[in-house]
């Protein structure tokens, strides 16, 4: 399963995670039969049978984060020296760099906030009516700026 994920750059998370609707972090042994036959690795039921006493809890699903981790899908590397083998991205640390950028453009929207005196708590309850502190970034940016 890991020489497909790792050849074919499949997040397999992702393929267990459209089935967990509720975020529940498991599943259903037909669900695990169904994501695993999906992403083309051939599971009978007697091994779907092991791998929920394995990984299962007591209502019989699948947790399928601790199935991941234990297949080593869920890490990444960087081959340095080309190898001609396929690359994959691993974060070790968060690079900040961007905060710069960010700055500069809360810069810009005060700069017009204040030139149009625009009320900025009023703006934004104009555009999100159902109250949810929500809004469209495109309609703010529009709005904005016309």
């Amino acid at each position: 399963m890991k020489e497909l994920i790792v050849r074919e750059r499949l997040d397999a998370k992702s393929f267990f995670q459209d089935q967990d609707k509720h975020n529940h972090f498991k599943c259903s042994g037909k669900q695990f039969k169904q994501i695993l036959t999906l992403l083309k690795v051939p599971i009978n039921d007697d091994k779907v049978a092991s791998v929920v006493k394995f990984y299962g809890n007591k209502l019989g699903d699948i947790e399928y984060l601790r199935f991941l981790n234990d297949c080593s899908v869920l890490e990444y590397n960087i081959n340095e020296p080309y190898t001609g083998i396929k690359s994959t991205y691993r974060s070790k640390d968060i690079d900040f760099s961007g905060i710069s950028e960010g700055q500069a453009i809360v810069e810009k929207i005060k700069e017009h906030v204040m030139r149009h005196r625009i009320r900025i708590g009023e703006f934004f309850q104009d555009h999100d009516p159902l109250r949810k502190g929500v809004i469209d970034a495109t309609k703010f940016r529009t709005t904005l700026y016309a």
